[in-house]
């Protein structure tokens, strides 16, 4: 049997990449130290309320964080996502995405990439289901 919680970890919020030169990626730490806890899997759910990409595309990801209580201030991230992301969609929409999680903490981070000239901006909020087994 498992049991699981819905962590809401991203109201309603706009994110502009329109003024990235093109050709160039953005990526920036949206939240820190998720505690992910006993998790076994999750899947994280965005939300687009609006969306305008024609200049590139967006993309959320997972990745581990830790850190030490020997000195909170300095960050250890995983080089890679926990689980591989998907660029947001133009449509208004439910985007689902998710996996194994490996690590006690998380960050979510945005990435835009600018492609052409073109407006690249989304309205998005993000839940996060994470599902953990009694057997823990």
């Amino acid at each position: 049997m498992t049991t699981g919680v819905i962590l809401r970890l991203l109201p309603k919020r706009t994110f502009d990449f329109s003024n990235l030169i093109v050709g160039t990626t953005q990526v920036q730490d949206v939240l820190e130290r998720i505690d992910l806890g006993d998790g076994i899997d999750c899947m994280l759910a965005v939300r687009v309320h609006s969306a305008t990409l024609t200049g590139g595309n967006i993309t959320f990801d997972l990745v581990g964080d830790g850190q030490t209580d020997d000195d909170p201030g300095v960050g250890f991230v995983t080089s890679v996502p926990l689980f591989a992301g998907s660029s947001l969609p133009a449509a208004v929409g439910l985007v689902t995405y998710g996996g194994t999680v490996r690590a006690p903490l998380g960050k979510l981070r945005v990435s835009g990439n600018r492609a052409s000239a073109s407006s690249l901006v989304a309205t998005v909020s993000i839940d996060l289901v994470l599902r953990s087994s009694d057997e823990l």
